[in-house]
């Protein structure tokens, strides 16, 4: 799996959910496609990569808040659009902030 390509794929996933274009099911599909990859130690896994936290840390914001409570009350479109700009790297990612992989 080439993480940087993937890494691509979130970007776009996630810009397309902020405009309406694609639904928290295909997001989460990614993520857990991304996570089951990842958490299988049989699989030759690419050397880490710098943007790693942010890429994870979107990740699991969307196992975590990509569901309909936390849409209806605006949570989900906040802290993707957070995570976007990290992946951007139009912001920096607070150093507090987790984003590791599984």
């Amino acid at each position: 799996m080439d993480i940087v390509e993937q890494k691509i794929v979130l970007t776009e996933l996630i810009s397309k959910y902020l405009e309406n274009k694609t639904s928290l099911e295909t997001l989460q599909k990614f993520s857990w496609e991304m996570i089951e990859f990842f958490s299988d130690k049989k699989n030759k896994l690419p050397p880490y990569h710098d943007f790693e936290k942010e890429l994870w840390y979107a990740i699991w914001q969307i196992q975590h808040l990509a569901d309909e409570e936390h849409e209806k009350e605006g949570m989900t479109t906040k802290v993707l659009s957070e995570a976007l700009d990290y992946l951007k790297s139009k912001k920096k990612i607070p150093e507090a902030f987790v984003g590791t992989r599984p």
